[in-house]
């Protein structure tokens, strides 16, 4: 697991109590993770999160980036996310997702 917390980029399980040590103390609003088991213990504690394939996303539809701009951002993050988050965010930006 890699996560990214403010500047810190944190890995492992026992990192993964860094993080949430970080997240109570610091006051962050969220957690951003693509972790399957990390996202489960934040589900069980409540604990909000995101993953970061659909911050991109939601960056887009805010208009904080353009569409080509958000793409180029998701392929950067394609090594470091699951392929499942990827073509999500990719269906997301092509308007596979809307709701």
């Amino acid at each position: 697991m890699t996560t990214r917390v403010g500047g810190d980029l944190v890995q492992n399980s026992s990192e993964a109590t860094r993080v949430l040590a970080m997240f109570r103390r610091d006051g962050y609003t969220a957690v951003a993770s693509d972790d399957a088991r990390f996202i489960r213990r934040l589900r069980v504690l409540s604990v909000p999160f995101a993953v970061p394939a659909v911050i991109i996303v939601l960056l887009y539809r805010d208009g904080v980036l353009t569409n080509d701009a958000a793409r180029a951002a998701l392929e950067e993050l394609r090594q470091h996310i699951s392929p499942d988050q990827y073509a999500t965010g990719v269906l997301m930006l092509t308007g596979g997702g809307e709701e």
